[in-house]
C-alpha cells in the first residue's frame, strides 16, 4: 500500500536482523551504506530505538522523518453516518497477556462517551482473532447503543478508511493506532506498562503538543475519559460547526 515500496518475506527472523544491524547499521544513513556497500540487501529496524523511548527522528537522523506519508488504498466500504469513535479492544489473550482493559471496563469507558456525546457512534475494531472480547462487549451493552460491530468484518484497506474518517480513535497499543497517527486522526493509545518507552517514541510531536495524540498507562476508565473529554469536546464542536455551516452553503445554495 505504500509508495515505491515492494514487500518482500525473506528467508530470515527478527534475531537475524538485529545480529545483522549490531554488525552494519550505523550511527547514520550515510554511515550505514558505507558500511554495507558490499551487501545486496540492507536491513534495517527502528524497533530497539523506538523501544528504549527515543524518538523516531533520532533514528538515522541524516534522513528527513515523514511522520505523515500517502497511503495507497481503495475501499468502497461504506462509512457510519455522522460522528464516530473507532476503537480496538484487543483480543482475551492480549488483554490478558498485558492487563488490558476487560470487555466490562470497555462497557463503562462507552457509557460514560456515550453519556456525554450522545450524537456519537462507536465503531468497534479488530481481526477475527479479536471476537471473543466483542461479543462479550455486545451481551453487557443496552441493544440500543450505538454499537457498530465490524471486528473481523474489514480488509486493511476499509479499516484504513474507517480510522482516517473517523472523529476519534481509542485502543490497545497496535498498529491501527499507528495508522491513526499516519493519517492524522486525533486518537488515544492505551499501553502496557512493558510497553510504556514506546508510548511517545514513534508519534508525530505536533500531535502531541495539541493532544491529537495521548497515550495512558491503562487505567481506570473515569480517569482516561477525564484525561481526553475536553480534546473530545474541541472535536464535537469543529464537527457541529462544520456541519451546521454545510446546511447553511446548502441553504443558501437552494
Amino acid at each position: 500500500l505504500l509508495p515505491r515500496i515492494k514487500g518482500v518475506l525473506g528467508q530470515h527472523t527478527y534475531s537475524d536482523i538485529l545480529v545483522w544491524g549490531n554488525k552494519f547499521i550505523g550511527k547514520t544513513w550515510k554511515e550505514t551504506v558505507e558500511n554495507c556497500k558490499d551487501e545486496t540487501f540492507i536491513y534495517l529496524q527502528a524497533n530497539e530505538h523506538l523501544g528504549h523511548g527515543k524518538p523516531l527522528a533520532s533514528w538515522m537522523p541524516d534522513l528527513a522523518t515523514d511522520y505523515h506519508y500517502p497511503i495507497n488504498y481503495k475501499s468502497d466500504f461504506k462509512l457510519p453516518e455522522g460522528k464516530y469513535v473507532a476503537f480496538h479492544m484487543a483480543s482475551m489473550r492480549g488483554i490478558r497477556a498485558y492487563n488490558a482493559w476487560l470487555p466490562e471496563t470497555w462497557a463503562d469507558f462507552l457509557q460514560a462517551f456515550h453519556k456525554m456525546f450522545p450524537d456519537w457512534k462507536f465503531v468497534a475494531m479488530g481481526g477475527a482473532w479479536d471476537v471473543d472480547t466483542v461479543w462479550e462487549l455486545e451481551g453487557i451493552l443496552d441493544d440500543k447503543f450505538p454499537l457498530i460491530n465490524l471486528v473481523g468484518k474489514t480488509k486493511i484497506e476499509d479499516a484504513i478508511k474507517i480510522i482516517k474518517n473517523a472523529d476519534y480513535y481509542m485502543g490497545f497499543s497496535s498498529g491501527l493506532n499507528c495508522i491513526a497517527n499516519v493519517v492524522s486522526t486525533p486518537c488515544c493509545a492505551l499501553w502496557p506498562k512493558e510497553q510504556m518507552e514506546l508510548m511517545y517514541s514513534h508519534v508525530d510531536p505536533a500531535m502531541v503538543a495539541t493532544r491529537d495524540y495521548m497515550g495512558f498507562l491503562y487505567d481506570s476508565p473515569h480517569r482516561v475519559f477525564l484525561r481526553i473529554k475536553n480534546k473530545l469536546k474541541e472535536i464535537n464542536k469543529c464537527s457541529t460547526e462544520g456541519t451546521q455551516e454545510e446546511a447553511l452553503s446548502s441553504s443558501v445554495k437552494t
